[in-house]
């Protein structure tokens, strides 16, 4: 055991021998110096080593070749931990040797650098550093002075002391840095560390740039979209740290959080200018104080504005710096306009809002955040709100007013909503509504509940298309005052009563208008118009002319409130911008915009006509509607409508319950038609024209009609009213006259209403009235209505509330069809007359008629066959084939009650009539006075005639007896009479019952000639 002891010893004294004697070599190799021509380490080159140990070492290299090294690029982004290892070394050089010298440093082919430090002064020059320190060593302290130090790449220059305590190992520092081209800007910047911790303290002047940071903060990969939209968005005139504190820890990955988590910053930065895109203008402020605390970055900018608009209270907050850095721009303002510069700032985040103005100022708080995530782009979100009150607004250029709206907006990366809620909101005279709008811009679809105070779209566009005026109450409340005042005043002018009554029209409520006539009302020119002056007489025709153009009817189309209809609501998609779709589904209708093209429908008129005066008003009760537009000048339509009650039949007998109709509708031109062109309708300007073929028309139930517009086309317009006299229609008529000469003249298109009707059959009562064709005009307040039949013309004038009427020429034929009857044949028949105050005067004139199967007639032929002296001289051909007219004339008048026969002359081939007589409608009871004359011209034999005093002889030499005509129609009971009374008794009841029929009939023949 003693010999293995002996040999460990012994192996143990020769090592350390060993060492010592290479350890004195070495010293005495150093000692006196050596030099190496040329050496190889790996990829690296030197040449001319010389290597001495004096005090401190002592090193020259001429040539170091670290390119082929270098080749491989670093994938290493900003690493403190390799900055600190550089001090290190920078330290360990100044301690360890006395003297440094690398002549030539080859980088790679282009770039050179050296190193050299003679003991006092450390020198580089590297393509990106240059630097030059004086350096104190006491063996204790190393201090080192930089006389120049230049970052080319950062672009800044240092200044300053650095101290390291070789006892305590801690590196002091206090250094001043400033950009190379802005020498006034300078970093201050003093602290300490361990090579460890860094405990940091800095402040800065005014610094106009800081772009010499930029490559460090984008360079680095978790930061990189951040520190570009830092750099890129925002800009200053300059920055000026005022105080900061850091502690750091240098390693890898606790540097940036430690720094983020210990900082309290606090900076001042002039004329900030936040370019939240190039395409609109930056945020700017006069002034923004910039705060780092608790990992949070905050910018409070004073009198901050976008453009024209006041941002004050706006800030700017950078968070979450250590996960996913978010950066939120809060923009508020309190007086903004909503102008393209708030629509250009929301469009950048394709926000685009159907609002296109607002007329107020409106209160603006917007947050808009960017959430910065590695190897993506930044997420956006956008939230906020804008708000306005008492203010005209446009939307989807639609005009509006509204007490109250408001938008919010919630943007993030998975959902995009709008929300658009409105109170009071009016549109123009139409709609009353609080709405509640979402959009939904990733699906692009829009939704809309309107809590419904009122809706009203009526058919004259001037009372639609009123602006909303928040005072119109108090209007209304002052004219009621002026109406009741201008009441009072008995001399109050006619024009300006009309002139209160049009601006009244305006504020009508619904209750009210139902009280009002729709149809238009009648022209009345009462006035001396054929003593007026040329001149008065072409002034009054110029104010009839206007007054005309302003008459409308008048009607609502839709009126709904919130009892009728509490909510309504409106669904549109625009995802595809193609085709935009549009639907109601409370009141049936849906629309779309393709290829530039507007269509509605009303697909069930059903759903609408609860909420539809007109369509009531009317009696359209289903159906439906499409409207199409490309400009809103030229509409093209085609309306189906069902389950009509109206008075017109086919030819075959069937009622028309079922219309269609399309056309198309360009500025003041409407044109419809048909399919098969029965009916066709055009409008243009003032003009009116509808035309109808092959169709029957039903006066009876026109008549009867349940139909509110013919119930009130029949009623009388005002009954209080009274009657004008003839002459004063006669007046009327000259003037009219005169008036439609100067449209003419001056090609004045006047206001006319025109209604044709061919091959039509008008049912009155049990009557069926065949007709080629019918025109009815409606012109200056008259209606005139011309009627054809073969040969046949009628002509009816409705003249205020008397109606003219003139026939001529119809058949007897036509009398047989009309009237269902056979006992007319041939012969020709006219009639004028007119109806006033329910009753009609009328003149009757026949030609060549043979009358025959008449129960009257034959009851007086038979009377005439009972009487021996009358059937001498009675006509052989009397009684045989009926009673032959030559001509007769008839004057009588119809009322509710009677028939009256003011006179009757008939002249016939074999017997002539006269007289008078009356029958009582509802009875059919006859009281007639006939004389009837069988022998004419016979007077020279009237002595060999025996008399029995029931013959007379005439003036005209006629031999006639009284026949009076009494019980029905059916069963007449005729005799002969003398008896003055029974020959007065019916035309006492005539007179009774009428005023004098000839009377009245020469002034309605004077009336009628004047009117042709």
């Amino acid at each position: 055991m003693s010999k293995i002891v002996s040999k460990k010893i012994l192996s143990l004294i020769i090592f350390f021998v060993i060492v010592l004697i290479l350890l004195f070599t070495g010293y005495r190799i150093l000692s006196d110096g050596f030099h190496i021509k040329n050496l190889k380490i790996g990829k690296i080159n030197i040449n001319g080593l010389y290597l001495k140990l004096d005090n401190k070492l002592i090193l020259d290299v001429k040539k170091l070749d670290v390119s082929a090294y270098l080749k491989t690029p670093s994938k290493k982004s900003f690493d403190i931990e390799s900055i600190t290892d550089n001090i290190k070394y920078g330290i360990w050089a100044i301690s360890y040797f006395q003297k440094l010298s690398i002549k030539n440093i080859i980088l790679d082919q282009e770039n050179q650098a050296s190193v050299i430090y003679d003991g006092q002064k450390y020198t580089l020059q590297f393509p990106n550093i240059q630097a030059n320190f004086a350096i104190e060593d006491n063996n204790k302290d190393i201090k080192l002075k930089i006389l120049d130090l230049v970052l080319k790449k950062m672009g800044v220059q240092t200044d300053g002391d650095i101290i390291y305590s070789t006892q305590s190992r801690k590196l002091g520092f206090n250094l001043i840095v400033s950009p190379i081209n802005e020498k006034k800007d300078k970093l201050y910047l003093q602290g300490i560390t361990n090579l460890k911790i860094l405990k940091l303290k800095a402040k800065t002047s005014e610094i106009k740039n800081i772009d010499f940071l930029k490559s460090y903060l984008t360079e680095n990969e978790e930061n990189d979209e951040l520190g570009k939209w830092l750099f890129e968005k925002i800009k200053f005139s300059t920055l000026q740290i005022d105080s900061a504190q850091i502690q750091a820890t240098l390693t890898k990955d606790s540097f940036l959080p430690s720094v983020i988590q210990s900082a309290n910053i606090k900076a001042t930065i002039k004329e900030p200018h936040i370019f939240l895109d190039e395409s609109i203008s930056p945020i700017t402020a006069q002034m923004a104080t910039l705060r780092l605390e608790k990992e949070k970055l905050s910018i409070d900018l004073q009198k901050p504005n976008y453009e024209d608009t006041d941002l004050q209270g706006s800030k700017v907050e950078l968070t979450h710096l250590l996960q996913s850095p978010t950066l939120q721009i809060n923009i508020l303002s309190k007086d903004a306009y909503y102008n393209d510069s708030i629509k250009n700032l929301l469009k950048i985040y394709n926000i685009e809002l159907p609002i296109d103005s607002v007329s107020s100022r409106v209160d603006v708080g917007l947050l808009i955040s960017l959430q910065f995530l590695q190897d993506s782009e930044p997420i956006i979100g956008v939230k906020g709100q804008i708000n306005t009150q008492e203010s005209n607004i446009s939307v989807y250029k639609t005009p509006l007013w509204a007490k109250n709206v408001g938008v919010s907006l919630d943007i993030g990366p998975e959902y995009e909503y709008v929300y658009i809620d409105t109170t009071d909101t009016h549109y123009q005279n139409i709609a009353d509504i609080d709405a509640k709008i979402t959009l939904n811009l990733i699906e692009k679809t829009l939704q809309a509940n309107a809590k419904i105070h009122k809706i009203h779209i009526s058919t004259d566009n001037d009372i639609n298309t009123k602006p909303y005026e928040p005072n119109a109450s108090t209007q209304q409340e002052a004219l009621s005052q002026t109406q009741e005042s201008n009441s009072n005043n008995e001399d109050q002018g006619e024009e300006s009563n009309i002139a209160t009554d049009n601006v009244a029209s305006t504020y009508q409520t619904q209750d009210q208008k139902n009280n009002l006539s729709k149809k238009p009302q009648q022209t009345k020119f009462i006035f001396p118009t054929q003593k007026l002056s040329p001149q008065t007489l072409r002034r009054k025709i110029i104010e009839a002319i206007k007054a005309d153009n302003q008459k409308k009817f008048i009607e609502d189309i839709f009126y709904a409130t919130s009892k009728t209809l509490p909510t309504l609501d409106v669904n549109m998609d625009f995802s595809n911008p193609e085709s935009i779709k549009l639907s109601i589904p409370d009141i049936g209708i849906s629309g779309s915009i393709e290829n530039n093209t507007y269509s509605v429908k009303a697909n069930d008129i059903g759903k609408l006509y609860p909420y539809s005066p007109l369509l009531k008003y009317i009696g359209i009760t289903n159906g439906n509607a499409d409207i199409k537009t490309s400009d809103f000048e030229n509409i093209n339509f085609d309306i189906q409508l069902w389950n009509l009650n109206i008075p017109l039949y086919s030819k075959d007998g069937k009622k028309i319950s079922e219309l269609s109709l399309s056309g198309k509708i360009n500025k003041d031109v409407v044109i419809a038609n048909s399919p098969n062109n029965d009916i066709a309708v055009s409008i243009k300007g003032p003009q009116t024209k509808i035309r109808l073929k092959n169709m029957d028309f039903n006066l009876n139930e026109f008549l009867e009609s349940k139909i509110p517009a013919i119930e009130e086309m029949l009623a009388d317009d005002n009954p209080k009213t009274p009657d004008l006299s003839y002459k004063e229609i006669e007046q009327e008529t000259f003037f009219i006259r005169e008036k439609r000469k100067y449209e003419r003249s001056h090609n004045i298109d006047p206001s006319i209403i025109n209604l044709e009707s061919d091959n039509s059959t008008i049912t009155f009562k049990e009557y069926k009235i065949p007709l080629d064709s019918v025109n009815l005009r409606i012109q200056d307040g008259r209606v005139a209505i011309d009627a054809t039949h073969k040969n046949g013309v009628a002509n009816l004038d409705l003249v205020h509330k008397i109606i003219f009427v003139r026939a001529n020429n119809f058949s007897g034929d036509f009398i047989n069809n009309t009237f269902k009857t056979d006992f007319i044949q041939g012969g020709l028949f006219s009639l004028f007359g007119a109806y006033k105050n329910e009753i009609f005067n009328g003149e009757l004139n026949i030609q060549n008629t043979l009358f025959k199967n008449f129960v009257v007639l034959q009851n007086i032929i038979n009377l005439i066959d009972t009487i021996p002296s009358l059937i001498v001289f009675k006509n052989p051909n009397l009684g045989t084939k009926g009673y032959e007219i030559q001509k007769g004339h008839i004057v009588f008048a119809i009322n509710k009650k009677y028939i009256g026969f003011e006179r009757i002359d008939l002249i016939g081939t074999s017997m002539d009539v006269s007289g008078n007589g009356i029958i009582e409608s509802d009875t059919d009871e006859i009281n007639m006075n006939l004389k009837i004359s069988t022998i004419k011209n016979f007077s020279n034999i009237l002595n060999k005639i025996p008399i029995f005093g029931y013959l007379i002889l005439g003036k005209e030499g006629k031999i006639s007896t009284n026949v009076i005509v009494n019980g029905t129609l059916k069963d007449p009971k005729t005799q002969v009479s003398l008896a003055e009374d029974a020959i007065k008794a019916p035309f006492n009841i005539l007179r009774r019952a009428f005023t004098p029929i000839d009377i009245i009939i020469n002034e309605v023949k004077k009336e009628m000639n004047e009117s042709e």
